[in-house]
């Protein structure tokens, strides 16, 4: 070969490698410069406004990200639906006090759908596109503080030329911000026309999200809450001191045999098998993961069927640099049915008579259950060591002793994220223009700064309005949704089929009111009849606090009422209809207490005694007695809103606090399972008052 063809080949090579090197890096940051580029060149002389947005932007995107990650996959509480005293009747988990976790799997129906009809379930599961949407929203609201800091950029004078416009981007190993924001920037004789600013966060939001949702599909098809509950009753239950009354046993033996109260029962459930084993479930391969060692001399197979396997959860594909944890708080009251009369559990008792007397003690029992259980993702990386953590809840079902589950769990189709994959691109929005107007109906002004959202098969965040009107091409569309939401008032949902033609919408919002909340509860006495309901109301109890619930379609305010002003008793309230739940809880102090009562039974020609409940049952500060309930609909009209400034509440209340202690008994709490039928027998009885 002459040197000429062996130059051409040396160069030839050189090209080869060049070129692989070129692809080597393509494809090692491609995904980054594909979606997280910034895709605006900043001049040298703005960089100290770029900076100042960008960072801001950031600042503001990862406290909503925090927000989201509190409350499974929410910022807006609102929108959440919890029930702090039957956590296991709601769509969110009341974690503690004003924290909500969405459920992601929880059943819908009644507590005792079992027993009236068909058992179904639900998710409050967000979609990755609301929380892009909410979280710009977020972004957007708080974008004020944004131009305040701008402001302290003394030596620049600033200009908006539009509205802000948001987009979040949800990349596998972070998550980029877009902000459009057009402002002439000047400074001394430069001045500069700026439009995009981007900012970017290290969070694995996309594989979080993604590990959460197999978390809430298994648990919704496998039901492995469930199962583990009947594998602690299993463990736990027998006819030992201490032990939960068994699934099945047969003694022979005389006389009434071993009982158990129902309300000890379920405080054993919380404070001894929830509480102490729900936190050693674990996902294998995940960053937190323990392989439990057999004990010196165990065998080794064993032990792991009976302990590693028992609390090791068969869930794949979970990145194994997050951290999965489980909690159960015993703050959460969960739903137990033993089928007990009176809240007394005891055996079917039989004397059998041959040549000799002896006795047979059947103890079947049937455990109902619900109960709530937080699952914590968390990537220990995340902003940049900080950490972040996001949060889901779940419910476990038993019935009838056996594991209560969905069969099924509607998923989004390949299909649909494709065509929905970009419909909310600029490029897209071919409509005609679309002119909104937005008014305030209390004052027919126009409202400024409302966000205006649309939703078809994604949500995408538009923009704001200005001097109440919003002016935009819309995606073209059949079925879509208008959303306008601004604080302080009661969001609003339009159907809008945006297509080539021009469209002007208006839109009424009406103002949310503070109003102030009190209520009243009609007592439910003890007689020589029985307890009996007297129809004239009475002031709350000192001791109780009382926890008031209004929702409807998308809306959803509470309030805590108690007589020592700890809580807050105004309430944000629009005209329309309600549904009203009502549940009071009494602290007693002094203690509430049932003392045993002596129950006799006739052993062959002896008589045997025995003490029901064997000790005394407590109700103190931290032991609460949950003494009122009420639901009922309601509907709120403007002139009973707008010209009162008090709501006045009525629910129906056990006065067992006020029964001499010598006259409770254990059949006194069975009382609390008749309450929500007062609610259906004397509706009427429960319908607010305004003044």
């Amino acid at each position: 070969m002459n040197k000429k063809g062996q130059l051409t080949f040396f160069i030839i090579i050189g090209l080869v490698i060049l070129v692989s090197i070129g692809i080597f890096i393509y494809f090692l940051t491609g995904e980054r410069s594909a979606e997280l580029s910034p895709i605006a060149t900043i001049p040298q002389e703005a960089q100290e406004v770029n900076n100042l947005l960008s960072s801001c932007i950031k600042t503001l995107a990862e406290n909503g990200l925090k927000k989201i990650g509190e409350h499974g996959g929410y910022i807006n509480q609102d929108e959440l639906l919890s029930n702090p005293l039957n956590p296991t009747e709601s769509a969110s988990l009341e974690f503690f006090p004003g924290n909500k976790v969405a459920y992601w799997n929880y059943l819908n129906s009644d507590n005792n759908c079992a027993k009236t009809g068909t058992c179904t379930f639900s998710t409050k599961q967000p979609s990755l596109d609301k929380i892009k949407t909410d979280l710009e929203n977020y972004v957007l609201k708080n974008f004020e503080t944004c131009k305040q800091e701008l402001q302290n950029l003394k030596e620049w004078n600033f200009v908006p030329l539009e509205n802000p416009k948001m987009n979040v981007v949800f990349t596998a190993n972070e998550v980029g911000f877009y902000l459009t924001y057009p402002i002439r920037a000047s400074k001394g004789t430069v001045t500069k026309d700026l439009q995009e600013f981007f900012a970017v966060t290290n969070l694995k939001f996309k594989e979080i999200f993604s590990a959460a949702e197999k978390i809430a599909n298994t648990e919704a098809n496998t039901g492995f809450l469930g199962e583990f509950m009947i594998q602690l009753l299993d463990y736990y239950s027998g006819l030992e001191p201490g032990q939960l009354p068994p699934f099945r046993e047969l003694t022979t033996e005389l006389g009434p045999g071993k009982f158990w109260l129902e309300y000890e029962v379920k405080n054993q459930i919380k404070n001894d098998l929830l509480t102490n084993n729900v936190q050693l479930l674990q996902i294998p391969n995940t960053k937190n993961a323990e392989n439990f060692n057999a004990p010196k001399g165990a065998n080794q197979d064993a032990f792991y069927a009976v302990f590693t396997r028992f609390f090791n959860l068969p869930i794949e594909g979970i990145d194994s640099n997050l951290e999965v944890n489980f909690k159960y708080l015993p703050s959460w009251d969960i739903y137990l049915d033993l089928d007990c009369p009176g809240g007394l559990c005891i055996p079917e008792s039989t004397l059998v008579k041959n040549l000799f007397a002896f006795g047979l003690q059947d103890y079947t029992h049937v455990y109902d259950i619900s109960y709530p259980t937080t699952v914590f993702v968390t990537d220990p990386e995340a902003f940049n060591g900080e950490g972040y953590t996001f949060k889901i809840a779940l419910e476990g079902n038993i019935r009838d002793n056996s594991v209560l589950k969905t069969q099924t769990k509607t998923k989004e189709s390949n299909e649909k994220k494709i065509i929905a994959s970009d419909i909310c691109d600029q490029t897209k929005r071919t409509s005609g223009e679309i002119t909104i107007k937005v008014i305030d109906a209390s004052n027919n002004k126009g409202v400024n700064d409302a966000l205006i959202s649309f939703s078809h098969m994604e949500d995408c965040s538009m923009g704001t309005t200005k001097e109440g009107i919003y002016r935009s091409k819309f995606p073209r569309a059949i079925g879509g949704v208008l959303s306008i939401f601004k604080e302080g008032y009661l969001e609003e949902f339009i159907n809008l089929d945006p297509d080539e033609t021009e469209q002007e919408v208006a839109v009424l919002l009406k103002p949310l009111k503070k109003i102030k909340t009190t209520a009243s509860h009609y007592p439910i006495v003890k007689t020589n009849n029985g307890w009996e309901l007297r129809q004239k109301t009475e002031p709350t109890d000192i001791d109780e606090v009382v926890h008031v619930i209004l929702s409807r379609e998308n809306f959803i305010r509470s309030a805590m009422l108690d007589k020592n002003n700890r809580f807050s008793d105004e309430i944000e309230l629009a005209p329309g209809k309600y549904n009203v739940t009502i549940q009071s809880i009494l602290t007693p102090d002094p203690a509430m207490i049932i003392p045993p009562k002596e129950y006799c039974f006739r052993k062959l020609i002896n008589k045997k005694c025995v003490n029901i409940p064997e000790k005394e049952i407590v109700f103190d500060k931290e032991n609460n007695y949950p003494t009122g309930k009420a639901k009922v609909e309601i509907e709120i009209t403007e002139r009973e809103l707008y010209n009162n400034n008090n709501i006045k509440f009525y629910y129906f209340y056990q006065d067992l606090k006020n029964l001499p202690q010598s006259e409770r008994v254990v059949r006194d709490l069975e009382v609390l399972k008749d309450l929500e039928d007062y609610s259906q027998a004397y509706k009427t009885l429960l319908f607010p008052t305004f003044n």
